[in-house]
């Protein structure tokens, strides 16, 4: 679901357009809430890692940059399935990381051990929650939680995602954010 977009952002006294294809975009309908939440993934080679700290720091704003045009091409009716008046809201910026090493380990068997295999394979970034919900006293079966990964409640660990429970609290290093920390970075 590759998508080509053109985004203009304020950088001191101008105003910049910029252009690029976000490699996949995916959306999730909600109409009890009115929302039409955005997954976005951008593939990489290599070791790239997901940096909380280099998106504050405004080092690495390629994500946000991501969401920002995600969600002004869903108000356009410029991605699928968003053609409704639903508001959307970005609910994940990822990575997916494909690379050499990970194929010739598959080929030959050579990984370490199926649970460094199946870290290795996890989406890296960040979950963002819905409305006011925090990540104090979230629960496996939280509503944004659920849609990005339906086995999570059930396990309390994702598949997919770094995000597990322990002792039925979030883990401490789960990549999850609220909304209103989340928008800060935009």
């Amino acid at each position: 679901h590759e998508k080509g977009f053109e985004v203009s952002v304020n950088w001191k006294d101008d105003s910049i357009i910029l252009t690029g294809t976000i490699d996949r975009i995916d959306v999730i309908e909600n109409i009890a809430k009115n929302r039409l939440g955005i997954r976005i993934i951008d593939y990489k080679s290599g070791h790239k890692k997901f940096s909380i700290a280099a998106i504050a720091g405004k080092i690495d704003m390629q994500l946000v940059l991501y969401a920002l045009a995600a969600v002004k091409l869903a108000r356009k009716g410029g991605i699928d399935k968003a053609n409704t008046p639903l508001s959307p809201q970005v609910s994940a910026i990822l990575y997916n990381r494909i690379n050499d090493d990970m194929i010739a380990e598959e080929i030959d068997g050579s990984a370490k051990t199926a649970a460094e295999k199946e870290r290795r394979q996890k989406l890296d970034g960040l979950v963002i929650l819905d409305g006011d919900d925090t990540c104090d006293g979230l629960t496996p079966d939280n509503e944004v939680l659920a849609e990005m990964d339906s086995g999570l409640s059930a396990k309390g660990s994702s598949d997919y995602l770094n995000i597990s429970f322990k002792s039925g609290k979030l883990y401490r290093y789960s990549q999850v954010t609220n909304r209103a920390d989340f928008d800060v970075l935009e």
